[in-house]
């Protein structure tokens, strides 16, 4: 198990460069979502770690007046129009960063209507059912 602080000691040439304050929000966002600073880099669709790459791409462009898409793109390795992507995604719909059983609360704040079905699972998840439970009930 590699920490967040052993993940910045490896070698820079593995990772492309970014300003301090990009690094800083990096490794706030790895702690917050448990994800390793690798995996960041990674093309995995994992949804915890597109959740994390989401709100790193939302926080740099609010937090840092001169980063571009194009910048926040390269720091990730990917393309400027993912992080236009995931930064359009996060203030259309800013559930979408939290985790899912934190889902439902954050768009109840939100005014959003649940399905029959999202009301279902919500229900289920307060009472502690299990993932693979509710999959299979539904």
């Amino acid at each position: 198990n590699v920490t967040v602080s052993e993940q910045w000691a490896l070698p820079t040439n593995k990772f492309p460069k970014m300003s301090n304050k990009m690094q800083q929000i990096m490794r706030e966002v790895c702690e917050h979502h448990n994800v390793r600073i690798n995996e960041m880099f990674s093309k995995s669709r994992e949804s915890r770690i597109v959740h994390a790459r989401r709100e790193y791409v939302y926080r740099c462009r609010k937090e840092l007046p001169n980063a571009s898409f194009p910048r926040i793109g390269e720091s990730l390795n990917q393309d400027h129009t993912t992080a236009l992507y995931s930064y359009h995604l996060a203030v259309k719909e800013p559930w979408r960063m939290e985790p899912f059983k934190r889902q439902t609360k954050v768009r109840a704040r939100y005014n959003f209507k649940l399905t029959e079905r999202q009301i279902t699972i919500k229900r289920m998840v307060e009472e502690g059912v299990s993932i693979n439970e509710i999959a299979q009930k539904l």
